[in-house]
């Protein structure tokens, strides 16, 4: 497994983190709006097959999106996501996206994100996934563990020891 951060490494926000196996299956992990003004031609990431009508590329679509919380930085731009990948949040995320639809019925949330289990491994392809609970003050933010190929990856998200738990 290597990574691929589109975004989020030299920037606080638009957090966007490729995993690609040797096979070429892929993972994104957060799909973020960034917090900086950037022009509309590059605001969504060059994640091949992750938001129509892009080059689905030689791989085609990633399996999943996953998304470590509800802040903007890292789910903004989830809604844009192609809808035949299918997104993964915690229990709370996938709340917060429910009252957003309802509060906010003109700004768009993915269509049907699937809860992700805590602390149980589940599998995506050739990804083992194990969504851990981790401080921060956005409700049920997760640090994710991803493993594939001998190779584990842990996604903090945004650790930060200033949620409620801290």
């Amino acid at each position: 497994m290597h990574l691929v951060i589109h975004r989020g490494s030299h920037e606080i926000g638009g957090s966007c983190v490729e995993c690609v196996t040797d096979d070429g299956s892929r993972l994104v992990l957060d799909l973020g709006l960034p917090l900086a003004p950037v022009l509309r031609d590059a605001l969504l990431p060059r994640v091949p097959g992750m938001c129509p009508p892009g080059d689905l590329g030689p791989t085609g679509r990633p399996l999943a999106l996953l998304l470590s919380h509800a802040h903007l930085d890292h789910a903004g731009l989830a809604p844009h996501a192609d809808p035949a990948i299918p997104v993964f949040a915690s229990r709370g995320t996938v709340a917060i996206l429910d009252v957003n639809r309802i509060l906010q019925p003109d700004v768009p949330t993915p269509a049907r994100p699937v809860v992700l289990p805590d602390h149980v491994p589940f599998r995506i392809g050739p990804f083992t996934v194990t969504a851990l609970p981790v401080d921060h003050s956005a409700p049920d933010a997760q640090a994710l563990l991803v493993e594939a190929g001998g190779r584990r990856l842990l996604y903090s998200g945004d650790l930060r020891a200033h949620g409620r738990t801290g």
